[in-house]
């Protein structure tokens, strides 16, 4: 048990509940009513039936330490009704004979009670200090007697004080200033001791309200930390968010950048590839102005037996150099609009046969056509691919189910060739959707194609 932060030894511990049973029932029921003492009763209603109940929860708050407890030891002990009144001198030299008329632990609660700190401190020395705990006298005979032989040293000290002539004479003119309509009467002084006790009864309200407000503070305080925890934690994220917006910005700026290369790029590839046609219009103008040698002079003269548009474009272009002098071409083919022409469906093959007979004849174009990739797309369950060999021809089998799968592939692969590196881009296809969708692309057509290779 505590008092002012003081943990008491084991007699004054039960000392303090021995005065809250000495408190009279009556008493209890008054001071709650009008002092306001009710807090830590648990709402346990003033009444006598109750008393039981009351004097329990007393004791429990006297043994948890509670602040409240304090103006209950203090009603049934010395303090209020003694030591309260006495000088430091009177409590700390006549301490020996307080102990021998009222018991140790009696004086020495009543001293730990007091208001004033240097008597708080000699009482808790003295509870260090004491070999032997003293019990107060059982009789009121023995009681008075004790006080008599134990106080007579220090009434004598008082007696040989006030006996030298001058102190005397200065109480009888004292005495003889005073009128005796000034003497008190003892109703008088009853009334200042009640007015005291309201005092007193005000002030342990006042503690018991000052007790409220520091746990309300403490309750603030500890909102205050949970309000400063909270917004701590909102500046963490808010400073992450931050960041994450800054690398956002840097993001956003590089993928700027970047559409803005490709951009340029796709515009610097149109203007070559409209320098190109230029190029390739400006040379068939001068073939057909100059002559040719020997060897395009037969071609020629093979083709006119049959009209081929194909060939002659490959022709063309592979007699004035181009494939030579150009970076790369590409050839994409849309292989199921052959395979579905009558030259290719009048063979007594299966469908498989088809394709590695079409394959084939492909890659023997590749043969004149050095800077030349084909790139041929059939619709299939199974998506895989083949090449027979030669890397320059990619065949690919879409997969997947429904219609228009080998269409998109065509349409994917000639954006991708539009991006890359600067190309010239044939389009073997009778599908108009995928025509208009490459509209840069050289159209042939698959009966062209076929006269060409067959």
């Amino acid at each position: 048990m505590k008092l002012f932060d003081f943990e008491v030894p084991e007699q004054i511990a039960q000392e303090a509940l021995n005065c809250v049973k000495r408190i009279d029932n009556k008493t209890i029921l008054e001071n709650i009513t009008k002092y306001n003492c009710s807090k830590g009763l648990g709402g346990i209603r003033p009444i006598s039936a109750n008393i039981p109940l009351i004097r329990k929860k007393l004791e429990e708050l006297v043994k948890s330490d509670n602040a409240a407890g304090l103006v209950w030891i203090q009603e049934g002990a010395l303090y209020g009704k003694f030591t309260v009144v006495l000088s430091k001198k009177a409590l700390i030299d006549g301490f020996g004979a307080l102990e021998n008329t009222f018991g140790t632990a009696p004086i020495l609660l009543a001293m730990l009670l007091d208001e004033r700190e240097s008597i708080r401190e000699f009482a808790q020395k003295k509870c260090e200090q004491i070999p032997v705990w003293k019990i107060a006298p059982q009789s009121q005979e023995e009681a008075q007697a004790a006080f008599k032989e134990t106080f007579a040293p220090f009434i004598d000290e008082m007696s040989h004080l006030l006996n030298p002539p001058e102190i005397k004479e200065v109480v009888r003119e004292v005495k003889s200033e005073l009128p005796p309509a000034e003497a008190k009467e003892l109703s008088e002084l009853r009334k200042e001791v009640k007015a005291l006790r309201k005092v007193q009864s005000d002030a342990y309200s006042f503690a018991n309200e000052l007790n409220q407000q520091q746990e309300k503070t403490a309750r603030l305080e500890q909102e205050k930390a949970s309000i400063l925890e909270k917004d701590r934690e909102l500046r963490q994220e808010n400073k992450q968010l931050k960041s994450s917006i800054d690398r956002l910005i840097h993001e956003n700026a590089k993928l700027i950048e970047r559409i803005s290369y490709l951009e340029e790029k796709v515009d610097a590839i149109r203007q070559s590839k409209h320098d190109q046609q230029e190029r390739y219009e400006t040379r068939l103008k001068q073939v057909n102005k100059s002559v040719f040698d020997e060897t395009y002079i037969q071609e020629t003269k093979k083709l006119e037996k049959e009209r081929n548009p194909a060939a002659e474009f490959f022709a063309a272009y592979t007699q004035n150099g181009f494939f030579k002098e150009n970076t790369k071409a590409a050839l994409i083919i849309d292989g199921h609009n052959v395979l579905n022409k009558d030259y290719y469906q009048s063979l007594d093959l299966s469908h498989e046969e088809k394709r590695t007979m079409f394959a084939r004849a492909l890659s023997k174009l590749l043969d004149f056509l050095p800077n030349l990739r084909i790139y041929l797309y059939f619709d299939s369950s199974n998506e895989s691919a083949n090449n027979f060999g030669n890397e320059r021809l990619i065949i690919k089998y879409s997969g997947g189910i429904g219609e228009h799968r080998a269409d998109r592939e065509i349409k994917n692969e000639y954006g991708h060739l539009l991006l890359a590196e600067e190309k010239i881009i044939f389009l073997v296809t009778d599908d108009n959707d995928i025509r208009e969708y490459c509209f840069e692309a050289g159209i042939i057509s698959s009966d062209d194609l076929i006269r060409l290779i067959k």
